[in-house]
């Protein structure tokens, strides 16, 4: 069993109430997110969409001529995304109802690209992917850590606006979809501690075998939530029986993603084991060929540029945490700490650990979420004023740093950055030039180009709908073109939106402030 809190009665919630919490959870996250977002992605996400299109419309995985620059020849001469294709499968609904409805309403259908509908439906797995995150660390701290909900509730908004994962609800990037996946199998993992239900192994077994066809280094965080679980079914004292149940459980989805990853990897290399980053043109990037382990592991953690702090100042908050973590939840600190170090250390030795083009270091967007649990218990555990406000400010320094980068188009910022002669050393390591910092500066500037009183930062062969995005605000509903009365129409609904997102956190507040102050039952 683990250890009770000390500090306070725990919290055994009825799992359907939780559920229900929950939901409402995902949905009000979900909703605040779509109303910033951005309706396009300009990462590596339009060549996922641009494969989700292929396979639909054709029924095949390469592609003869592709118009994004992430396609590589494969043996047969067509070419074949280098990317894994998780990200891609989780587009296909969406891509079909977006087909479906621009098939049936082309004619009315105010767009200047026959496919627009379709991109923009897929924008929102962004927000939802963003919100399961969120979701996933409030049912860890609930259900299986037995805290208040009004504490999750705290710690789920601080990890869902005061880290990088606001920002990236904004793109369809596979590292936030791989985010969502790892932290969700975490929390099948600590639930089977709390009700050793099988449903829970195999869920996770699921989940962490997308999370591998997604992206395939999520493989390190395999090991670690395999322990976990054999360790509390040992606890259980299972017999044979079980314990060979419980590896076909775990075990069975993770060959099937592995002879999917052969074939598809036959496709585009001509063999199962090779993936195409590992090709010559891009192994000298992708490897660890001419890395530095501790330029790394500094650049992560300190680089003005890079810092894994200054972009998710939120992590912060759990760093006191730590001690009661292993206190109170030994076995899941060190899952925790078996998950993050491999990962870490592998990723801080290969020569791109910066993630190139990209807000914060990206690589790492999987860790932010498990090592930001411990601030939960810091935060239920220290009830002095000091610390209510330590939480507060580095919450709102969070907030308005990623505020800043949701307002701009970070990528198109680089871009600028780049056309004017900066190098990426200098967006790594010179603090006058690093992105988040040019992020706050250019909300002013984008101010002064809605003003009339600056001229716009053009990047060549940007769209215009890209261009006025980077240069006012980039929200969806602010650039969508449209006519003046459909325009209107549109802010009228928006505004509902609004409302009803207030209502459904005021709602959640509420529920979770009267759940935390009922007495325990189990």
């Amino acid at each position: 069993m683990l250890a009770p809190n000390p500090s306070s009665s725990r919290h055994f919630l009825n799992p359907s109430r939780l559920v229900r919490l929950t939901l409402l959870l995902i949905a009000a996250f979900t909703l605040a997110y779509f109303l910033v977002s951005a309706g396009f992605d300009s990462t590596e996400g339009r060549s996922h969409y641009e494969l989700a299109q292929q396979v639909l419309q054709k029924g095949e995985l390469g592609i003869a001529n592709p118009q994004s620059g992430t396609f590589d020849p494969g043996p047969d001469g067509r070419k074949f995304e280098r990317h894994d294709f998780g990200n891609t499968l989780f587009m296909l609904p969406w891509v079909a109802v977006g087909n479906a409805f621009t098939a049936a309403l082309r004619s009315r259908l105010p767009l200047d690209r026959s496919d627009r509908l379709s991109s923009f439906l897929v924008s929102l797995n962004g927000p939802i992917a963003a919100a399961l995150v969120c979701a996933a660390l409030f049912w860890i701290l609930t259900y299986c850590l037995e805290l208040a909900p009004r504490i999750a509730l705290t710690a789920a908004i601080a990890l869902g606006f005061g880290t990088t994962f606001f920002q990236y609800s904004k793109t369809v990037y596979d590292g936030l979809l791989a985010s969502a996946l790892i932290m969700m199998a975490l929390a099948c993992a600590f639930s089977y501690m709390r009700d050793a239900r099988a449903g829970w192994v195999l869920s996770a077994g699921i989940l962490l075998a997308l999370a591998f066809i997604t992206r395939s280094t999520c493989l390190l965080c395999a090991p670690p939530i395999a322990g976990y679980l054999a360790y509390q079914a040992y606890r259980r004292n299972l017999t044979p029986g079980a314990w060979v149940r419980m590896l076909l459980f775990f075990g069975s989805p993770f060959l099937l993603a592995g002879v999917w990853q052969g074939f598809y990897n036959q496709l585009r290399t001509g063999m199962f084991w090779r993936y195409p980053v590992l090709q010559p043109q891009w192994a000298w990037i992708m490897t660890f060929h001419g890395g530095n382990i501790f330029n790394g592991i500094a650049g992560v953690l300190f680089s003005p540029g890079k810092s894994i702090f200054l972009y998710s100042p939120a992590l912060l908050l759990a760093v006191p945490g730590w001690r009661r973590m292993f206190v109170q939840y030994r076995a899941e600190a060190w899952t925790i700490v078996a998950l993050v170090v491999p990962y870490f250390l592998m990723h801080c030795a290969g020569r791109k650990w910066t993630g190139d083009w990209a807000w914060g270091p990206r690589y790492f967007l999987v860790l932010i979420a498990p090592l930001f649990i411990p601030a939960a218990l810091w935060l239920a555990e220290d009830t002095h004023k000091r610390t209510r406000r330590i939480w507060m400010t580095i919450l709102l320094w969070g907030v308005l740093s990623q505020g800043a980068a949701i307002w701009n188009d970070w990528q198109y910022r680089y871009e600028i950055l780049s056309l004017s002669g900066h190098t990426e050393n200098e967006l790594v390591w010179r603090l006058p030039h690093a992105p988040w910092l040019d992020a706050i500066e250019n909300v002013g500037r984008n101010i002064q180009r809605m003003a009339g009183r600056r001229s716009w930062d053009v990047v060549p062969g940007a769209s215009p709908l890209h261009q006025q995005a980077a240069n006012t605000v980039n929200f969806w509903w602010l650039n969508i073109p449209l006519g003046p009365t459909t325009r209107l129409v549109l802010f009228m609904v928006i505004a509902v939106l609004l409302f009803l997102d207030l209502v459904l956190w005021k709602v959640l507040g509420r529920e979770c402030a009267r759940t935390s102050a009922m007495p325990a039952t189990s």
